[in-house]
């Protein structure tokens, strides 16, 4: 089964955040 798991990711120069999807086998 494959999971997908979510997370945020700053970046701290460009002030600003996006969501990442990773999944996992």
């Amino acid at each position: 089964m494959a999971n997908n798991a979510s997370c945020k990711v700053c970046d701290l120069k460009e002030k600003l955040c996006y969501d990442v999807e990773i999944e996992i086998p």
